[in-house]
């Protein structure tokens, strides 16, 4: 009867099924400990750029407002830019190109922290970053700021280019707000989870985005190395935070935070910093990893309390407490019996958790697994990294890829292939170093694409 195999399995089993079912879903959970944090988190803290928004800015529109025209402005960013790994810079690339635009060989290039960038082309310094670069310069701004404000206003980062005497234009550009983003908030209102954005954009810019979102706090115009200042403030006010991000930037936070939420197709310094890698970059998966967490910490204490209610009620009985009063006393038989049937009936309950589904209340982007509460089909439909019978049957291409290492590698394939049209979804193992593609009914698809598309991102591909 005092056997603790009962007890002994109530936590790592729940916590054993549980962390496969994040898997299947999608999420994966880098440790127990941080399973079973995700239960106590109260505030979600989002990164904005290819966090709450697709990480996929564009330049729209450019204004000049002395010594170069549109086209002289973007010369002289084109060529800045090429030279960073900021997500800004792929944005103006693309515009450049379009216009057909080149690069010009600068000198002196530097990046500036949280500023921005400098360099010399033709024997002038230009520096290209935000307002507080300007002012760091000691350029007048006036004229430049008044324009600034208006497309701020409408949720786009504005980047002023300067020499060392004044300000030579303004470019705005605008990322596109995530499908789930908003749902994923709502939804973690309704779990009373607050959410937070916290940016480095100034304040108008993400005030905007956050409204789109529903996002209520906004902390903004934070440097990079402040993130994780941030944070701890959350944290000294009492408060449970999970940070959500994607960049080196994020890094620090992700570490300093409760919980750290990486997105799978972000940087590997943020997912190593993480505890926890969303395979997909859907922000409804950050609301779905929560909800698992309280379904894993409910099913362990469920585990316990019949597993010490077996002992309670099992020992006193052993040990003949009804034996003087009602001649009771407790065949060896049937404590065996009952000890098997303690540890079956904790295991049985732990198994359930393969089946679990979340109940949203939020509308998505997902009919189905992401319908709102009451919903005909709400909590039916496949979850993130769940298949349907209909995409067992249709038709897929195999590829095998060499050089992917990690999860990241994963997301980046996938991503890639994803792109190719007739791709309805796309599935990569780096440990088996092949990816799936599920096409889209009737769609006819070139491998040779495919496999140039895997090539594109930077890895190497062939039909199996």
């Amino acid at each position: 009867i005092s056997c603790p195999c009962a007890l002994g399995l109530a936590t790592p089993t729940a916590i054993t099924v549980g962390t496969e079912r994040g898997a299947r879903m999608g999420l994966l959970f880098k440790s127990a400990a941080a399973l079973e944090r995700a239960a106590d988190v109260d505030t979600a803290v989002f990164d904005k750029t290819g966090t709450i928004t697709e990480g996929k800015p564009k330049v729209r529109k450019i204004v000049p407002l002395a010594g170069l025209d549109e086209r002289g402005i973007l010369t002289v960013m084109l060529s800045m830019e090429r030279k960073s790994e900021h997500p800004l810079a792929k944005a103006v690339e693309e515009k450049a190109t379009e216009l057909g635009i080149s690069p010009k060989e600068i000198t002196g290039f530097q990046q500036r922290p949280g500023l921005g960038l400098s360099c010399a082309l033709n024997g002038e310094r230009y520096h290209l970053g935000n307002l507080r670069l300007a002012n760091e310069l000691e350029l007048p701004t006036e004229k430049a700021q008044a324009e600034a404000r208006s497309l701020e206003s409408e949720g786009l980062t504005v980047l002023y280019l300067t020499n060392e005497e004044k300000v030579l234009g303004l470019a705005a550009l605008g990322d596109s707000l995530k499908a789930g983003s908003k749902a994923a908030v709502n939804e973690l209102s309704a779990m009373n989870v607050g959410s937070v954005m916290l940016t480095g954009d100034n304040h108008a810019t993400a005030q905007a985005v956050a409204r789109d979102a529903g996002i209520q706090e906004v902390l903004s115009e934070v440097m990079p190395q402040d993130k994780e200042r941030e944070i701890r403030k959350l944290q000294e006010a009492g408060r449970v935070p999970a940070m959500v991000g994607d960049g080196i930037n994020d890094a620090p936070a992700l570490a300093r935070a409760d919980l750290g939420i990486a997105i799978g197709a972000g940087t590997d310094i943020a997912m190593d910093a993480a505890d926890v890698i969303l395979m997909r970059s859907d922000p409804m998966q950050v609301p779905l990893a929560i909800q698992l967490s309280r379904a894993v910490m409910r099913n362990i204490r469920q585990n316990l309390f019949w597993a010490f209610g077996y002992n309670v009620i099992g020992i006193p009985i052993a040990a003949g407490v009804l034996y003087k009063a009602f001649g009771i006393t407790l065949s060896p038989m049937i404590a065996a019996a009952a000890m098997s049937l303690s540890s079956v009936s904790v295991v049985s309950n732990a198994l359930r958790l393969r089946f679990f589904k979340p109940k949203f209340k939020g509308a998505t982007p997902q009919d189905g697994a992401y319908g709102p509460a009451g919903a005909k089909n709400a909590g039916k439909g496949p979850l993130p990294g769940e298949t349907t019978k209909e995409e067992d049957m249709a038709d897929k291409i195999m590829l095998k890829v060499d050089g992917m290492t990690c999860p990241h590698c994963e997301a980046r394939v996938a991503k890639s292939l994803e792109e190719v049209p007739g791709v309805k979804k796309a599935k990569a193992n780096h440990k088996k170093g092949t990816a799936e593609v599920v096409l889209e009914k009737g769609a006819e698809v070139d491998k040779a694409a495919l496999a140039a598309k895997v090539v594109e991102a930077g890895y190497e591909a062939r039909p199996e």
